[in-house]
């Protein structure tokens, strides 16, 4: 099945204070919906400047039906690049 390109698309992501671990070149981004910070590694940047429409949300916004056709996420190295967050909390003023 081929996704055309003009197709609406969703970004799911984790949150800021939510994610354990974050890697070196991930960006952050607000949730379209809430508008709480989420984290993006480099394969979901890669897939935003590929579809540059596409909406980010939150992984607490998002719906089952929001996960019916996924991009493939972190690509192979990006686990070995992450690196665990220090152990200060995330709070609203870091939003």
């Amino acid at each position: 099945m081929k996704i055309p390109d003009d197709a609406p698309r969703m970004l799911v992501c984790m949150r800021l204070k939510d994610m354990t671990v974050v890697h070196p070149d991930q960006g952050w981004e607000l949730c379209s919906k809430c508008q709480h910070t989420v984290g993006i590694y480099p394969s979901g940047q890669k897939a935003l400047d590929r579809w540059p429409h596409t909406k980010i949300i939150c992984a607490h916004c998002a719906k089952p039906d929001d996960f019916d056709i996924a991009i493939p996420a972190a690509e192979t190295r990006e686990e070995y690049l992450a690196e665990k967050r220090d152990s200060k909390p995330v709070t609203d003023a870091d939003r």
